[in-house]
């Protein structure tokens, strides 16, 4: 059996106890990691996680759904255009936070025992306090840009209470609980889009109540999580053996993220300075269309990763592969089927959505092409899951960069040249290009892992 422990980290396993140390970290030993991989691979085990997954996940992407229809329908185009920047910005940060943090827990909390997960939480909460600094600055910048710097002391507590709720979440995310995370989750989500729903049917909110609305959802899901998980105090050496992981298994995801900017969320800013606030609008309900598959996308990448990670130390699964490629197949099936439906049924479902009488229908015909481009996106996220899952993030990183040459190079100066049926289409040749070199790269990771040394245990 290969040892799939990172490279650079240290296992000291004590032979009267059925623990190893792990950084700092406590890990269940290969005997209880075995025993639970035959419980998590048998049919009904995958079938009852999957679906867990799916239902926490739909609660996510589907309260965030109903905010942006609720917001669409409600908002004027520049109005909803500038909500559509500043969280876009949001999701970048989200995306910044995924990647130098909320991801390393997860692997990290899939190798530890429920115990040493209280240890894990703590960790992950005390980095994304200390990650506030970058997001102010961002925050600080973009509001000015859309002249409204009264936003900024709103936005920033909105992106925190996000992300530290989001790392919470993570911590069940990385044990296949989310069966627990659903509760909080909705609280969240759920919350916010229920309470502007009911704030429009009174009066039009402004940006601030909005985002103040995003602030106390988050804290009220986080302070639930926080009592379901129960973080405890960990010594100095721990975190910042801690602090050692995140950079390690977060470095090359936090270039990746980086660059993804300039593959999607820099189309909004280009279109923004260059065809105004509307086409922003235009865009982004556009976007919410294939947002519809984010449940699937986000849960699918989500289990992909975690089942890999947990495999990597069983005795069951020699390749790490078993349980995911199960999950691979049933949402190429999914996905196929959902965007080959929004491709066919663009205009009824904007006109169901939208309303008969929304500006938003003049752009149906690129509903064709958002769902091809997020086809692509479901392949690439295939791709990057495996890569992830294995801790190969400097492959991602790889991928990311081809994309962004493609982004750079050709869609962002035709963006300018030709506004929002550019940004759409050439959304289509960046996510393609990921794809592409995603699954080149886990071709060559299979070949370079197969070809390792097998590790013989003394």
């Amino acid at each position: 059996m290969r040892e799939l422990m990172p490279e650079g980290i240290d296992k000291f396993c004590y032979p009267s106890s059925n623990v190893c140390l792990r950084s700092d970290i406590l890990i269940p030993a290969k005997s209880d990691v075995d025993t639970e991989s035959r419980v998590h691979h048998t049919s009904a085990g995958i079938y009852r996680t999957t679906v867990w997954a799916l239902c926490d996940q739909a609660i996510v992407s589907g309260g965030n759904f109903l905010t942006n229809l609720v917001l669409i329908r409600s908002l004027s185009p520049p109005s909803y255009g500038v909500y559509a920047l500043l969280l876009n910005l949001l999701l970048f940060l989200n995306n910044l936070h995924a990647a130098m943090i909320a991801y390393p827990t997860c692997i990290i909390g899939a190798r530890s025992d429920p115990q040493a997960l209280r240890g894990v939480a703590t960790g992950g909460l005390l980095a994304t306090l200390s990650a506030a600094v970058v997001n102010g600055a961002l925050i600080i910048g973009a509001c000015i840009s859309v002249h409204n710097p009264r936003l900024v002391p709103v936005v920033l507590l909105a992106a925190l209470a996000w992300q530290l709720q989001e790392t919470l979440r993570t911590v069940f995310v990385s044990q296949l609980e989310y069966r627990r995370a659903i509760a909080g989750d909705a609280i969240s989500y759920i919350g916010q889009a229920g309470i502007l729903a009911s704030l429009c049917v009174y009066r039009l909110p402004g940006l601030s109540t909005i985002f103040c609305v995003i602030f106390f959802t988050s804290v009220g899901a986080g302070i639930f999580q926080a009592s379901q998980i129960r973080p405890h105090g960990v010594e100095w050496d721990a975190l910042r053996s801690y602090a050692r992981e995140l950079v390690r298994l977060g470095k090359w995801g936090v270039l990746a993220k980086i660059m993804a900017f300039f593959s999607l969320q820099a189309f909004p800013w280009v279109l923004a300075y260059t065809r105004g606030l509307a086409s922003v609008a235009s865009f982004q309900a556009l976007f919410q269309l294939v947002a519809l598959a984010n449940p699937l996308l986000l849960s699918f990448n989500g289990l992909i990763i975690s089942s890999i990670a947990r495999e990597a130390n069983s005795t069951d699964s020699p390749d790490g592969m078993t349980r995911a490629s199960k999950q691979i197949r049933l949402a190429a099936v999914i996905f196929a089927l959902y965007f080959t439906g929004l491709a066919l049924g663009g205009r009824i479902a904007m006109n169901f959505l939208y309303g008969r009488g929304s500006p938003y229908l003049a752009n149906t015909s690129l509903v064709r092409y958002f769902a091809l481009a997020y086809a692509f996106e479901a392949v690439s996220m295939f791709a990057g899951a495996i890569l992830g899952g294995f801790g190969e993030t400097r492959a991602t990183f790889v991928s990311q960069l081809a994309a962004m040459a493609v982004a750079i190079l050709f869609v962002i100066p035709w963006i300018i040249h030709s506004g929002l049926s550019a940004a759409v289409i050439g959304l289509v040749a960046v996510n393609g290009t990921r794809a592409a070199a995603g699954w080149f790269l886990v071709r060559y990771t299979a070949v370079k892992r197969a070809s390792a040394p097998i590790e013989v245990p003394v």
